[in-house]
This record gives structure tokens, C-alpha cells and sequence, in this order.
């Protein structure tokens, strides 16, 4: 099973990497709408961190600062099942297209200038960390 949606056919008919979708969305899942959160009656919660990748510029004049950073978000959406699953986070990469149709975190950096949000584009990397009751089942 860990050999099924790995990006390489095993298979001579190359099943092992058909419908390797991710992420199973039902018909009911709306996703401008907010996961509940845990307990269910508690807003969702998001984990936020961000790496410092280097400072472009500081002008003290102005009291700027420009920074290259990487932020990070984790959250739970109990509202989503997943299928394919690897146990290494990093081989579970949600594709552009999944990617669309989920509920993502939006924040909004009210210490810019012009008040940037986060987006979603191809530079976004969305990957599914399993809980430790992940099983892989054959």
C-alpha cells in the first residue's frame, strides 16, 4: 500500500497511480465556511509560524522594515476525509486542484501597507501531517 500514489507505476497497468486523490470533499462541504472547531461548540484553531529568511531593509527614518519570510499554518478541518495517505507529511502534497475546493486560513498583515492577505497560488504548499491514529490500510 506505502507503493500505491507514490509518483512511480509499479503496476504493468499502471493502477497503483490512478485516482490518487488525497483528500475525499462530500457533497455537503462548503468550504467558505469555517471547520468547527474541538470541542465543536469552539472556533477553529489555526497555528501560525513564520522563519525569517533574510532582512532586505530597515530604514529607521520611516520606522520600516522590509523581510523574506516562510509562514506555516496548521489546522483541523474534521469536515475532510483523506485517502492515499503516506505517514512522511512530505509525501502528502494536496494538488492545485484540491487545494481550490478546501477551506484554507486566510490572514491579513494589518502592519502593511496595504493591508496584504495571504494567497493561494502555485508557490503555495498545502501537504496532510497524519494524526496518530493513521492507518494504512491494504
Amino acid at each position: 500500500m506505502d507503493k500505491r500514489c507514490d509518483g512511480r507505476t509499479q503496476c504493468l497497468d499502471k493502477s497503483d497511480e490512478e485516482d490518487c486523490k488525497l483528500i475525499f470533499i462530500d457533497q455537503s462541504y462548503y468550504k467558505e465556511m469555517l471547520p468547527p472547531g474541538f470541542p465543536p461548540d469552539e472556533f477553529v484553531y489555526v497555528n501560525v509560524s513564520f522563519e525569517i529568511l533574510s532582512v532586505l531593509e530597515i530604514n529607521e527614518v520611516v520606522n520600516m522594515f522590509y523581510l523574506k519570510f516562510q509562514m506555516q499554518s496548521e489546522w483541523r478541518d474534521p469536515r475532510l476525509s483523506f485517502l492515499n495517505l503516506k505517514k512522511d507529511a512530505e509525501r502528502n502534497l494536496v494538488s492545485m486542484e484540491q487545494q481550490d475546493k478546501i477551506w484554507i486560513p486566510q490572514m491579513i498583515f494589518f502592519n502593511t501597507e496595504d493591508n496584504q492577505e495571504t494567497v493561494v497560488d502555485e508557490k503555495t504548499i498545502i501537504t496532510i501531517i497524519p494524526n496518530s491514529q493513521f492507518r494504512n490500510f491494504l
